[in-house]
């Protein structure tokens, strides 16, 4: 009976909640503590802003300048961003590790399509096995970025761009399967 009576005292007691109950099972996941508690990172009391006010009067600005490139990759593709046309410099993304294989390039178009369109069902690699499947979504393929469907429009440049590049990988996959 003491023992009933204690117990009832002390879960009374806030301070009793937050103790640990080493008996309880958790088969979930759970914390044995209760409530489960995320682990926060410890505050060091000071801000971005904290300091900025102190050399303000002398133009001093605490701001960090943009971080640079860190591979040779990302470098040379801020040098393109600021010389090539954004048409050519999108198609030559969509090309990288791709050159003239015309099943990649045609289940990653959907990538370099503009917005809005949705004629292109975006296929996987599964769907282009044999020689056929890959004719078929290629010519697919081009009534929806043929340039003459996109005469007048703003895509006129990028369908252009996107059928040289099927025309050239469909013309070098056409050569490989002859040669079987």
């Amino acid at each position: 009976q003491w023992y009933q009576r204690r117990v009832r005292a002390t879960q009374q007691h806030s301070w009793a909640q937050n103790k640990p109950n080493y008996f309880a099972v958790s088969h979930a996941g759970g914390s044995v503590f209760g409530k489960e508690k995320q682990w926060q990172q410890p505050s060091t009391g000071f801000s971005d802003s904290t300091f900025s006010d102190l050399l303000s009067s002398v133009n001093f600005t605490s701001n960090q300048p943009p971080p640079k490139p860190a591979t040779l990759q990302e470098q040379r593709r801020d040098e393109l961003e600021k010389t090539v046309d954004p048409v050519k410099l999108k198609i030559m993304d969509w090309t990288r590790g791709k050159e003239k294989n015309i099943r990649a390039l045609l289940s990653t178009l959907g990538d370099v399509l503009w917005d809005g369109e949705t004629r292109w069902p975006k296929p996987g690699m599964h769907v282009m096995v044999d020689a056929g499947q890959v004719k078929k979504m290629y010519r697919n393929a081009s009534r929806v970025v043929h340039p003459d469907k996109q005469v007048g429009t703003d895509h006129e440049d990028l369908a252009k761009a996107i059928q040289t590049e099927l025309n050239d990988a469909y013309s070098s996959f056409e050569e490989a399967e002859l040669m079987r």
